[in-house]
């Protein structure tokens, strides 16, 4: 099984682990989590190992693209062509043969291009809902993220003034260090779902089922909140419900606590972008490069390339922008936080205890 927290914390342990990090806050710092991750953690490599006799042109590894990926040759022993290594070093999401058109798809797909587009346009967060065999129950998973989504995205309120303080790195001041142009600071969230038998999305829902064993059920529904550059955090089971929502909204769109990359829950999906012009570039549109050559634009106010327009991928979005003269609150700690720290209080004391 692949966890995709720190420390190989259960994903099912996900409310407790984002209330304490939340709760962590030293509030210097005052930039959400989301528009954090955005600027400052670009996303992390995909290794594809390649069998040795494997007709590669070198110069497709060495040539300029936008994708998240780190080329080696295989060893000895791999039987595949082909392996797709990510997050855990010893399992593969995606193990097959070689054909030369397979990078670009690894990269590429409509959804992604979408996701992509989103984030860099100001979305606060993707969710990307994998739909299960029962209708009935996709409908209604989507109807109660909607509508959780709505109410939080006028709930939840953004600081007046983003201030990157943090005397360890050497930042200080309101907006010292923001890097990301005019790309617009809000609470807007959607959701978008695919099918499993999208043949067009057949990578993005090889990298979903591989976080988990249970995510290739075709039974069960597994929803990807996405955000930064490709950030994943999933929910399945019982974490499908308006209370682990809440806690997720709040822990993206409060102070980034935890600055550092490794030690907040997720991994990063496997996607062509070029995020690094993106930032710099808004409202205009950039050009991303895949590993094959080809090329298409992201960001800016316009329409993303070759966006899916079937029905299941309709978006939701609300939006609550501070106006000018809202004041500044900070983000009150959900009761769910305080039974998280009571919960881990009286397991230490308990422990304590058995030890004497």
């Amino acid at each position: 099984m692949i966890i995709p927290f720190p420390n190989h914390t259960s994903r099912f342990c996900l409310p407790v682990l984002l209330s304490l990090i939340s709760m962590a806050s030293a509030r210097a710092c005052t930039v959400p989590v989301f528009r954090y991750a955005l600027e400052r953690w670009p996303p992390d490599a995909h290794i594809i190992s390649i069998a040795s006799n494997v007709p590669l042109d070198t110069a497709t590894l060495d040539s300029e693209y936008h994708a998240n990926l780190w080329f080696q040759r295989a060893p000895a022993d791999q039987t595949n062509a082909v392996r797709v290594i990510y997050p855990d070093i010893n399992q593969a999401w995606y193990s097959g043969d070689w054909k030369p058109d397979l990078l670009a798809q690894l990269t590429d797909s409509p959804l992604r291009r979408r996701i992509a587009h989103e984030l860099m346009t100001g979305t606060t967060a993707v969710f990307v809902m994998l739909e299960s065999t029962d209708a009935t129950s996709n409908a209604t998973t989507k109807a109660m993220f909607e509508k959780s989504l709505a109410e939080l995205a006028n709930e939840i309120e953004l600081p007046k003034e983003l201030d990157y303080e943090d005397e360890q790195d050497g930042w200080s001041g309101a907006g010292h260090g923001q890097d990301v142009g005019t790309i617009p600071v809000r609470i807007d969230f959607s959701v978008l779902t695919v099918s499993r038998s999208d043949a067009s999305e057949t990578f993005l829902i090889k990298q979903i089922e591989g976080l988990d064993t249970g995510f290739s059920n075709p039974k069960e529904i597994v929803m990807v909140a996405v955000f930064g550059q490709g950030r994943m955090i999933p929910l399945a089971g019982e974490e499908l419900v308006p209370a682990v929502i809440n806690e997720l909204c709040w822990f993206l769109c409060s102070a980034c606590s935890c600055r550092v990359k490794a030690l907040n829950p997720g991994v990063d999906m496997l996607l062509a972008a070029n995020w690094d012009e993106a930032k710099h570039s808004y409202p205009n549109a950039v050009t991303t490069v895949l590993p094959n050559g080809e090329t298409f634009t992201l960001g800016g106010t316009g329409i993303v390339e070759q966006a899916s327009t079937e029905e299941e991928q309709k978006t939701m979005s609300s939006q609550a922008t501070p106006e000018a003269d809202t004041p500044a609150t900070s983000n009150p700690i959900p009761p769910i936080a305080w039974l998280a720290v009571l919960t881990l209080i009286v397991t230490a004391t308990l422990t304590w205890l058995l030890k004497k």
